[in-house]
């Protein structure tokens, strides 16, 4: 959630216009990065009963979607981040959660959800005549039934944080694998050492991950040409981010206009547009040919 707000960020900094959307829904707290949780109206757990309900829904966008207009960052990007929630945290949030088909009875009924959802923002951020340059979901960690579906199924290109363990590696094997087999063609991966440790034995610590990230792609993920093991920029060359010990506190990109929130936002925009967040976004630009240093041109 950390890193896809970074993203959201760095790419409203170069003037893209972002769409992020909670699909963490079990967990939510993309929301509360940006703006304080009393704005939330409805999100995507509401979107979900309401589809399953009538798949021709067709909700006022206004009741989903927060810009950050209004608030300390806009003053900081030269783009436009707008937000999905998951949905407000209510006596009735569980109870919708229950409501959730995520066994889809419907044939492909919980991708078909999600597009429309996506597409409903999509169509209402562009009336405004504001192409969206990208959209960000920010999914649950390890195995469930939506997460299947915004990991492998709905994505241009995936990013995978994990830790140097057996298991997150264990979480991330199967969605290498899946990503290069669950679209007609393999989608994009990155994948993250999420919380490096920058202290004595570095330079092993990044070996030791490298290895088990080439490994995995070997395996499950290359089916032609295989890239040597320090091939730059490939699915299995690792990004390390490191431990910063200012996240394990409320991570805010808002403030309330005091001295003290002032200074909280201003350290963890600096701490989240710093060198590793930005490569990240390098790489998922990289995808799309997207070049971060032509500065605020319009992406195709």
């Amino acid at each position: 959630t950390t890193a896809l707000a970074a993203s959201a960020m760095i790419l409203a900094q170069k003037g893209k216009t972002v769409l992020a959307v909670d699909t963490d829904v079990e967990a939510p707290g993309l929301f509360s990065i940006f703006f304080d949780d009393r704005q939330i109206r409805m999100g995507t757990v509401d979107f979900l009963v309401e589809y399953q309900a009538d798949q021709a829904y067709a909700p006022d966008m206004r009741e989903y979607l927060t810009s950050v207009d209004g608030t300390v960052l806009k003053a900081e990007i030269n783009g436009d981040i707008y937000v999905i929630p998951a949905g407000k945290m209510d006596e009735q949030y569980l109870s919708k959660l229950a409501r959730i088909d995520y066994q889809d009875t419907t044939p492909n009924g919980m991708r078909s959800a999600l597009c429309r959802l996506l597409e409903q923002a999509v169509s209402f951020i562009e009336s405004f005549g504001k192409p969206v340059d990208y959209v960000l979901l920010d999914a649950r960690a390890g195995f469930h039934d939506m997460g299947g579906v915004i990991t492998v199924q709905i994505p241009h290109g995936i990013v995978l944080l994990g830790r140097d363990n057996p298991q997150s590696w264990n979480g991330m094997k199967e969605v290498i694998r899946l990503a290069a087999s669950a679209q007609a063609d393999a989608v994009p991966i990155a994948i993250v050492d999420s919380m490096h440790n920058g202290f004595a034995g570095t330079s092993q610590q990044r070996e030791s991950f490298k290895i088990q990230a080439y490994t995995l792609c070997c395996d499950g993920y290359y089916m032609d040409e295989v890239p040597g093991i320090d091939a730059d920029g490939e699915a299995h060359s690792p990004i390390y981010v490191s431990y910063q010990p200012q996240l394990n506190d409320e991570v805010r990109l808002y403030s309330d206009g005091s001295a003290e929130q002032n200074e909280m936002f201003q350290t963890m925009k600096n701490i989240l547009s710093g060198p590793d967040y930005q490569a990240i976004v390098s790489r998922i630009c990289g995808w799309f040919g997207d070049d971060l240093e032509e500065g605020n041109e319009e992406h195709d």
